[in-house]
């Protein structure tokens, strides 16, 4: 079975602004960070409120904070092999 690290490496990866326009997200509410990473505004809270409420929120990443990062060891590979 290949790893998680094998999967990610073997995506195609879609801009987000394609992403965000395909499920109505007007471009003025997200803050990109590069082509495949975005911000999304507050403001689409109050912008948005008149569409149904959403039933699950898909989180694809998250950065450690400075203080985590500092106690995890990551090999070569990219997997982690040990906490502090």
């Amino acid at each position: 079975m290949p790893s998680a690290l094998e999967i990610s490496r073997q995506a195609t990866l879609k801009p987000v602004a394609d992403i965000a326009a395909g499920i109505g997200l007007p471009p003025w509410l997200i803050e990109p960070y590069g082509e495949h990473v975005a911000k999304i505004d507050l403001a689409a809270i109050e912008a948005l409120a008149d569409r149904p409420r959403a039933k699950y929120v898909v989180v694809t990443a998250v950065t450690p904070s400075h203080a985590a990062a500092e106690r995890i060891d990551i090999d070569a590979d990219g997997q982690v092999v040990g906490l502090a």
